[in-house]
């Protein structure tokens, strides 16, 4: 019985090692050896004491709380945001081991697999996307972020560089009825930013917020939030503001104009 519960608590070790790798290579969050080798421990412990019969943490409920208790250890204050990419690469490992050993693989072949799954996962080039954590009276938005090469937009009266936001993105910090169709209808708090596009001149609200982060690396910056009507997946990050991983590969990657509708392009 001691050796079969030591290859589970091995086997749970591996396992869990994998989801942390997963879901922090999915979010790009970087880990420490030891907070990550501490969160592998307490969610692996977890898991060998839930098959104990009696064990009073073993519904979904104290699953969850350990999950997030174990996110929070290896990654820290973005260990929340972890928790769903964690969740889901479990379920995910856990699933290819339950169909492999359907198969008649032995848990050697299962976890094999699942390391190769891991190893062949391709994340998305952190130089190129990002996230940006806005702040402004009061309220916080989280949105993803695009280094566009093609957004050139610069406030000369602030010396400010401009980040275009879609308004479908910024919904949480705009106020009521606000239209950014519309620059007549200007809101108190915003100013008009020119903006020269192949479609000729036009003019679009913009605003400073009270804080802006840039993840990975929470680097703080400073920047003016241009609202416009179209539909962006991403915000799109000027020129100005580079990533930290500025290199060559980095501007070869970039193909300005194929991923950006050019009418937001400055």
């Amino acid at each position: 019985m001691n050796v079969q519960a030591e290859r589970y608590f091995w086997m749970m070790m591996h396992m869990h090692f994998l989801c942390f790798i997963t879901a922090g290579r999915m979010l790009h969050l970087p880990m420490k050896k030891g907070r990550l080798l501490l969160a592998c421990l307490l969610s692996s412990l977890h898991s060998l004491l839930a098959l104990v019969p009696g064990w009073p943490f073993s519904h979904c409920l104290a699953t969850a709380l350990f999950l997030l208790l174990s996110a929070l250890l290896a990654f820290g204050r973005d260990g929340l945001a972890a928790c769903l990419p964690l969740g889901g690469s479990g379920l995910c490992y856990g699933g290819l081991c339950a169909f492999l050993a359907g198969k008649g693989l032995g848990p050697l072949a299962c976890l094999l697999c699942c390391t190769a799954l891991c190893l062949a996962l391709r994340p998305r080039n952190a130089a190129l996307h990002a996230v940006l954590h806005i702040t402004h009276r009061g309220r916080r938005c989280r949105i993803p972020a695009l280094h566009d090469t093609g957004n050139t937009l610069y406030y000369a009266p602030l010396a400010l560089p401009v980040i275009v936001c879609s308004q479908a993105q910024l919904a949480p910090l705009l106020p009521e009825g606000f239209s950014a169709a519309d620059p007549g209808t200007l809101p108190e708090g915003l100013l008009l930013v020119p903006v020269s596009t192949v479609q000729g001149r036009m003019l679009m609200m913009a605003f400073r917020p009270e804080g802006l982060m840039l993840m990975p690396g929470r680097r703080s910056i400073t920047a003016l939030l241009a609202v416009t009507p179209e539909k962006l997946p991403s915000a799109l990050l000027p020129r100005s503001i580079q990533p930290k991983e500025d290199s060559s590969p980095w501007r070869k990657n970039i193909r300005p104009g194929k991923a950006f509708p050019p009418s937001v392009n400055g």
